[in-house]
């Protein structure tokens, strides 16, 4: 006999088995008896590993992906069949159908006592530890890969949501900004105004107030004045309206006619500013 077929009968538990193992198909069969009745078969496909342990494979007769064990009748249909459902093994079929103990276990039993230590080398699979296996290797490689590209369009998306709605508000602080800046015109031509002094300071405090709430409720959102008078004049953040003379060195900033903001480093609405030209001496 090949020294791949092992063929044999048993007694497993006080019961009298025959069995069949092919050792390159890795196909198992269990035959019970009794008086020389046939009382059932267990039919699978089993894979010794090398650290003793076993694996039973999907049949690709049965067209399954999951690990199977089959009770078959002594024509060899099927009666029952024991498939691997996580973390337990579940039966189909005819669950009335006999045997000396559960299909899965007694498969389990009578390789490893009759034939797991028959086998050559040859027919056993090595049991790699995870890490030293080539396909989880490729796996994690996947896994990884797969992960990252996750992670940044993730961010990615997270960025785009965010530029939106900070687009979706700075367009709608121009209501705002102008509110802002009536009051700042109101608060300059206070002076003009034909009443006392008491009365315009009284006036003017109220106006700051107001301008100091204003800038108080843009601050909440992350919205900041951009620095002005005394300043160089930066082309990023400034917008000149005009220069002229004065005794701030060129290039500073000396009025400023309308207030610019931003937010996170970058301008909503730039600052518009009148700018020294320097002294009348100096060249323009």
């Amino acid at each position: 006999m090949p020294d791949d077929i092992f063929e044999a009968d048993i007694e497993h538990d006080g019961v009298s088995f025959s069995i069949i193992y092919s050792a390159e198909d890795k196909y198992f069969q269990i035959l019970r008896h009794e008086d020389d009745r046939f009382l059932y078969g267990i039919e699978c496909r089993v894979l010794p590993k090398e650290d003793g342990d076993l694996m039973i494979l999907s049949d690709p007769e049965k067209d399954s992906s999951a690990p199977i064990v089959s009770v078959v009748d002594e024509d060899e249909n099927p009666i029952a069949l024991y498939k691997r459902r996580e973390p337990t093994w579940e039966i189909e079929g005819d669950a009335s159908c006999t045997t000396d103990k559960d299909a899965v276990s007694l498969v389990m039993d009578i390789f490893k006592e009759h034939i797991y230590t028959q086998l050559p080398d040859r027919y056993i699979e090595k049991a790699l530890a995870p890490t030293e296996n080539p396909r989880y290797q490729e796996l994690l490689t996947q896994h990884k890969a797969l992960s990252a590209e996750y992670d940044g369009l993730k961010g990615r998306l997270e960025s785009e949501k965010q530029r939106d709605i900070q687009s979706a508000e700075n367009s709608m602080l121009g209501p705002l900004f102008e509110g802002y800046d009536g009051l700042e015109r109101i608060l300059a031509n206070l002076s003009s105004q034909d009443m006392d002094s008491q009365r315009k300071e009284v006036f003017a405090e109220g106006i700051r107030l107001e301008m100091s709430k204003y800038l108080n409720s843009l601050k909440m959102k992350g919205i900041v004045p951009i620095p002005s008078v005394g300043e160089t004049f930066n082309p990023e953040y400034h917008m000149g309206v005009t220069m002229q003379a004065s005794d701030e060195p060129k290039g500073t900033i000396i009025l400023e006619f309308k207030k610019g903001f931003m937010r996170d480093g970058k301008v909503i609405r730039e600052s518009q500013v009148v700018v020294s030209a320097g002294k009348p001496t100096d060249d323009l």
